[in-house]
Formats: C-alpha cells, structure tokens, sequence
C-alpha cells in the first residue's frame, strides 16, 4: 500500500469515528456560499463564509477566500489549514478534552503517524514518526493519558494489538523526556467541558 493510500486510510477511519480534523479535511473543496468553522492555526474556532474573491486578493491554486463573522476578509489554504462544512461534528468522547489549537497539534502527529503505517502488512512501525507523536505531546506539554493515545490511534486506524504495544512505548518515552528535559503536562490544558462548536 502506498503511502497516500495509507494517509487516506488513517483519514477515512477518523472520519468514521467523527473525528472533526479528518471530516474537515475530507470536506474539501469548498464553493462559495459554504459556511465552515475552522479548527486549525490561528483562526481556530472561528466561523466563515466562503466568498468570491476580488480581482486584488490573488489567489493560489486551492486557497478560497474567507469572510468571518467580523466582516474580515481572509485567505484560507485547504489542506494546510482545517475547516469543516457546517452543521459541524463537535469533539468526540474519545478525543482529549483540549482546547482546539492544542487538539490539532495532537490530531496532527497522529494522522501523520497512522498514515505512516500499512497496518496489514508485518513491516515494521516508522519509528521516527510515533517518536514525533511522542515528542509533540511533551512538547506542547499536553496530559494525553496512555489509553487516550491508544484510542486516538485506534480511531485513525491501528490495530487494537499494535495501540497497546505503542502506549507502553509512549509512556516510558514521556516519561524520559520528562526526567530528562522536565516540562511535566500542564493539567490545565484538560477541560471536561470543553466544546469546539
């Protein structure tokens, strides 16, 4: 399997889990007159409207031209950064209770690992890739509990053996950085309540 067919594999797998990130990537083009709610980069939560663009706003192939609730009229790249159609999927059960920006960090490293990966065959697991899913979550300090890993690989795809086998690996590697470099998981950044609608 290739890897496209692999990223649109971890891509389709998340979507049936109703994962926000992969409807809204699997969501586009956008035409004119789509509303979205953005879930990635610095618009992060924000609703808009896709518009026509004008004659002075250039635009690159696959960009549209977005106008939010505020009038402001803006870029927006498909692909680089995430929005989905709306009536919108909110945040599963089975995603971390994070505030947006900090669930599309986490969102990407797993979809960048799962679609790494061909799950049926007996190749070995890219390691640099889980080692960077691993890195960003120490990095952005988020408290991902082992199973919350585990189902976030499982909603992208990975075997229910294999998710086990990783979040043992993950723990002790948190666990090194943690000793190694400090920066503990800030707790703060869980919020049960935490709706991204």
């Amino acid at each position: 399997m290739d890897l496209l067919a692999r990223a649109e594999r971890a891509l389709h797998s998340g979507a049936a889990g109703r994962c926000p990130f992969c409807i809204g990537l699997l969501s586009v083009p956008f035409k004119i007159g789509d509303k979205i709610h953005t879930l990635s980069d610095i618009l992060a939560g924000a609703y808009a409207t896709v518009v026509q663009s004008s004659s002075a706003n250039l635009l690159r192939p696959g960009e549209v031209t977005v106008q939010l609730e505020n009038q402001t009229t803006l870029r927006f790249c498909p692909g680089r950064e995430i929005a989905q159609r709306l009536p919108a999927a909110d945040r599963p059960e089975w995603f971390p209770p994070f505030l947006l920006t900090d669930a599309a960090k986490l969102h990407e490293a797993i979809l960048r690992f799962c679609g790494s990966i061909d799950w049926s065959s007996s190749a070995t697991l890219d390691w640099p890739s889980f080692y960077a899913v691993i890195g960003s979550i120490w990095r952005h300090r988020l408290p991902v509990d082992p199973l919350e890993l585990g189902t976030l690989l499982t909603q992208h795809g990975a075997p229910e053996a294999s998710a086990a086998r990783l979040i043992e690996i993950y723990s002790h590697g948190r666990e090194l950085l943690i000793v190694n470099c400090g920066r503990r998981p800030v707790m703060k950044k869980r919020d049960p309540g935490t709706t991204w609608l």
